[in-house]
């Protein structure tokens, strides 16, 4: 988690799903931002790893 601000954080992870017998590694990327009383997704980003 990086934290810009107090509106505003960037969550970056690795993700890994399985479907079946089926495995896909990501990197992904999430931009929240503090809206209405509440976090909110600005922005997703997913790229296989």
């Amino acid at each position: 988690m990086i934290r810009i601000n107090d509106r505003a954080g960037i969550l970056v992870y690795r993700l890994v799903t399985r479907r079946g017998d089926e495995t896909t590694e990501s990197s992904a990327a999430t931009t929240y931002v503090f809206q209405n009383g509440g976090w909110c997704v600005a922005l997703h980003q997913q790229s296989p790893v």
